[in-house]
């Protein structure tokens, strides 16, 4: 299930296919959850996909008019199109607390580089030095990022980007290939890599760079996916059967691993600091459903009107989930209030 080596756009392409279609095909019946939730289209958008949310509502994604562009949603609704310049298409990944946004973009002579956009619009470019592509991740509240970069070798490596620009690499050891997926506000990194056998593990870099690894018991391929401020992760495993479940790793070690009550699937994507968990989960043969499943273990399940799939993204710290969900064979974004 490893998609090392690929091209940034490929790379998260084949991750996000593997969070919503990765699961089994079932039958099963879709729940839902009264709360409000609130649908939304970048105008001339085919298809738009929201992927963060800050704890003042600001909603970074990007969304397809022929080719990938970024967004930034305010809370007031209105939205913000934006691109580094040249740029052919643009992923926006993810915002912190400031507004700032990070992502990735390719150019005409580049297949794919970083960029991070700060919150009075003003756009820098980078990749790590001797890498034919870099691909931002995760930024926290220091401005600090962390992400993935190819070599020459097209192997994959993780990195940490100061706000000051000082870039440093690292890898699990044992790694052939590395995918760091958020940071907090600490520095600590969590993420996934493959060893020789191409399984993959999940792993924490420490503020320090220390690096511990880890795997649901059972797992055959693990995908840590985010971090809080407290040091619990979020993600999922693969089990020997190839069916999907959630998980969750507290900052003392301990894994709790679950599924949404009669699912064939789970996966856990964001988590909030007080431990309440986003994702979606499969009902049907084409249906997915969204969750939210607060620390406690409680989990109420959802759909976006008229959706054949709902899909969360993020989670802030008010327990407001952005995501996309797929209408009329186009995908649209939606918030959800509790």
């Amino acid at each position: 299930m490893s998609s090392f080596g690929k091209s940034c756009f490929d790379r998260r392409a084949l991750q996000f296919a593997a969070a919503i279609l990765g699961l089994g095909v079932f039958a099963g019946a879709s729940a839902a959850a009264s709360a409000t939730i609130t649908t939304f289209d970048v105008t001339g958008a085919t298809s738009t996909f929201p992927v963060a949310i800050n704890d003042a509502g600001m909603i970074a994604g990007y969304y397809l008019a022929q080719k990938y562009h970024g967004f930034i949603r305010a809370p007031d609704g209105t939205i913000t199109t934006f691109g580094p310049k040249g740029s052919i298409s643009t992923l926006a990944g993810v915002i912190n607390r400031h507004g700032t946004v990070a992502g990735w973009y390719s150019a005409k002579h580049n297949t794919g580089q970083s960029f991070v956009r700060a919150a009075n619009g003003k756009i820098t470019t980078f990749g790590v030095s001797g890498s034919i592509e870099t691909s931002a991740d995760a930024i926290n509240g220091q401005d600090t990022i962390s992400g993935s970069y190819l070599d020459q070798s097209r192997v994959q490596h993780g990195f940490l980007r100061t706000a000051d620009g000082t870039i440093a690499t690292f890898d699990p050891s044992g790694s052939i290939g590395t995918d760091p997926t958020s940071i907090n506000s600490q520095g600590a990194i969590t993420g996934w890599y493959a060893d020789a056998n191409h399984v993959s593990h999940g792993f924490i870099r420490a503020a320090d760079g220390t690096i511990t690894t880890f795997d649901p018991s059972g797992s055959i391929d693990t995908t840590a996916l985010a971090i809080n401020d407290k040091g619990a992760i979020a993600g999922y495993y693969y089990d020997s059967q190839n069916r999907q479940h959630g998980f969750v790793h507290a900052p003392d070690g301990t894994i709790t691993t679950f599924d949404v009550s009669g699912s064939f699937g789970t996966g856990a994507m964001a988590i909030d600091d007080k431990g309440t968990i986003t994702g979606n989960y499969q009902y049907s043969k084409n249906g997915w459903g969204g969750f939210v499943r607060s620390a406690a273990g409680k989990v109420k399940v959802f759909d976006a009107p008229l959706a054949r799939r709902t899909l969360p993204s993020g989670i802030n710290n008010n327990r407001v989930i952005a995501g996309s969900y797929r209408s009329n064979d186009r995908y649209h974004g939606f918030i959800r209030t509790p």
